[in-house]
């Protein structure tokens, strides 16, 4: 479902598979949203060292930016 996170079963079958099938296959390709789960407001709550932060300023929407396409 969009927005929720893979439940464990789920989780748990794909990694099995990967590791059945290593070897017969040069890549791994994940195509999930690894980002998608309020990497925003996490990343400033770790930024500001607070959750009350308010509207973030240049510098941090800057490194978060950095952070997100490193």
């Amino acid at each position: 479902m969009a927005g929720t996170d893979t439940n464990y079963p789920l989780l748990m079958l794909t990694l099995a598979s990967v590791k059945e099938n290593m070897g017969t296959s040069p890549v791994v390709l994940s195509t999930g949203d690894l980002l998608g789960h309020n990497i925003p407001q996490l990343f400033y709550t770790a930024y500001y060292g607070t959750s009350q932060y308010g509207t973030p300023d240049a510098t941090a929407t800057a490194a978060m930016e950095q952070f997100v396409s490193a």
